[in-house]
């Protein structure tokens, strides 16, 4: 492992610093499928859109997706 979570921790402080809340768990399949959204986050490409998973299909990024990569980018500059 190179660094564990930096890009998690990095959103977790803007979130923070924001006042947003937030919750830390995995959400189940069927969970999944009634959501909004969903990103994935990485430390070199920062918050990723997911346009699809089984059983969910977003034609376009979510607002949460959209405000973290807004926070995100800020904070770097």
């Amino acid at each position: 492992r190179i660094l564990p979570g930096t890009a998690r921790r990095a959103l977790l402080d803007v979130l923070d610093a924001a006042g947003l809340p937030y919750d830390l768990r995995a959400p189940g399949l069927a969970e999944l499928a009634g959501a909004d959204g969903m990103f994935l986050l990485n430390a070199l490409r920062g918050v990723q859109w997911v346009r699809s998973a089984p059983g969910a299909a977003w034609a376009a990024p979510d607002p949460v997706t959209v405000r973290a990569a807004r926070l995100l980018d800020a904070d770097r500059g």
